[in-house]
């Protein structure tokens, strides 16, 4: 697991993420590629992300970490600093913490792969990052996987989602030159009751395809759960949900899921 925080609540959320390493991975004794952080960025507020590394890149889980982190980090300094205040929350100010906190993710990747002499590519990963707070939740993505929310009317509300391309697992890197080209970058304002953020490998579970929008029966069980656990409680559910069999005879990709619940 790579968290900043473990089965802990914030001030007012309650936070649940897991990382798992799919079958396929265990299979060939690779690494878990998936990460994932988060973290209170000041009262109210929380931010967080998921990162998925290229199987095909041989420091990807290190390019996930690093990228997840850097990009958290950069939110909550913007976010958590003493001038913030409201203009910092318009829907400009959220777009301009969001495009600061890939490019973080992107920068801590290449000075990586600088110390290390060797190319940014080697250590490619997706990214999803947000900020949520009580009335807005503000989401930046580079890659597949997806982020949404479930509003206090009962409503599953996709925020970003992954571009089905002509081929199958292909997909854009923070490394990708056409990154910024590619990246969405979405803004919520209303009655928040849970947000959700996964990697590609509970894409074709959590989504229908080929139109990528979200499958109610797999959310709601979540929602549920986070709603009613104790973060620990939920992150250990999650857990044994992702390395079930039920989940592993469908998915052999690693895995990783975070809910948020307002409290």
């Amino acid at each position: 697991m790579d968290t900043a925080l473990a089965g802990h609540d914030s001030d007012v959320w309650r936070i649940a993420a897991v990382s798992t390493c799919g079958s396929g991975h265990l299979k060939l004794g690779t690494p878990c590629q998936d990460a994932h952080c988060w973290r209170s960025a000041s009262a109210g507020i929380v931010a967080g992300a998921v990162a998925d590394g290229a199987g095909s890149a041989p420091f990807s889980e290190i390019g996930a970490r690093l990228a997840a982190a850097a990009a958290v980090d950069e939110i909550c300094r913007r976010l958590g600093h003493p001038e913030a205040d409201a203009p910092t929350f318009t829907d400009e100010g959220l777009r301009e913490i969001l495009d600061a906190a890939w490019r973080a993710g992107r920068s801590a990747i290449e000075e990586e792969a600088e110390l290390r002499e060797q190319p940014a590519r080697s250590f490619a990963a997706t990214l999803i990052a947000f900020a949520a707070a009580p009335g807005w939740v503000a989401v930046v993505q580079i890659g597949d996987g997806a982020s949404l929310l479930h509003n206090c009317g009962g409503e599953i509300i996709p925020l970003t989602l992954p571009r089905i391309g002509e081929y199958i697992n292909e997909t854009t890197f923070l490394t990708s030159p056409e990154a910024e080209a590619t990246l969405q970058c979405e803004i919520w304002r209303g009655e928040i009751a849970q947000f959700c953020a996964f990697t590609d490998g509970l894409q074709a579970l959590a989504l229908k395809l080929p139109e990528a929008t979200p499958h109610p029966p797999f959310f709601r069980p979540l929602f549920k759960l986070i709603a009613n656990a104790s973060a620990s409680e939920a992150e250990a559910e999650m857990e044994s949900f992702l390395t079930s069999d039920r989940i592993r005879n469908r998915a052999d990709d690693d895995l990783t899921l975070l809910l948020a619940h307002l409290l």
